[in-house]
């Protein structure tokens, strides 16, 4: 991520170095590094949990607060929150069902001839499209791979709701 003031930010999946349950957010002036660690789940600063949760996509909203969407297993998408970057919330994804994460498993769907149904699918690696001021998002984007052999992957967009 691009942070406002320049400055680079990548919030990584790391519990292979050992870390609790695997986030570390890093810092560099270029995208070129050198990467500096920031904040990782380990240190107590943190607050939250990240466990069970990956794939995050980080942005900053028009207020300075720091947000991270993530895949979660089980099932539904999580999101967590931070005013500073160092401070984070607990994810909030749920087991008990897709109504209760940060974005479910249904979405709408037109087909060609022009019913419409909602769609069921395993949403992976989450991301946003924002507006043309940069700070709204508009849109969310997921991955879906087929669980069967030969099945198809695509990528799902759709539009977020509007105040």
């Amino acid at each position: 991520m691009v942070h406002p003031n320049g400055t680079i930010f990548m919030l990584v999946l790391s519990g292979q170095w050992g870390f609790k349950h695997g986030d570390a957010l890093l810092r560099a002036d270029t995208w070129r590094g050198p990467y500096r660690l920031v904040a990782t789940d380990s240190f107590a600063s943190w607050g939250g949990s990240t466990a069970n949760a990956e794939d995050p996509f980080l942005w900053v909203d028009r207020r300075g607060h720091w947000h991270a969407l993530y895949e979660g297993n089980p099932m539904p998408g999580a999101h967590a929150y931070s005013r500073d970057g160092i401070t984070w919330s607990s994810i909030n994804m749920a087991d008990s069902g897709p109504s209760e994460g940060a974005f479910n498993l249904s979405r709408p769907y037109t087909a060609a001839n022009g019913t419409q149904q909602n769609v069921s699918y395993y949403t992976e690696r989450p991301k946003l499209l924002f507006g043309a001021d940069g700070v709204t998002p508009t849109h969310i984007f997921g991955a879906f791979g087929g669980r069967a052999p030969g099945a198809p992957s695509f990528t799902v967009v759709s539009p977020l709701a509007t105040a």
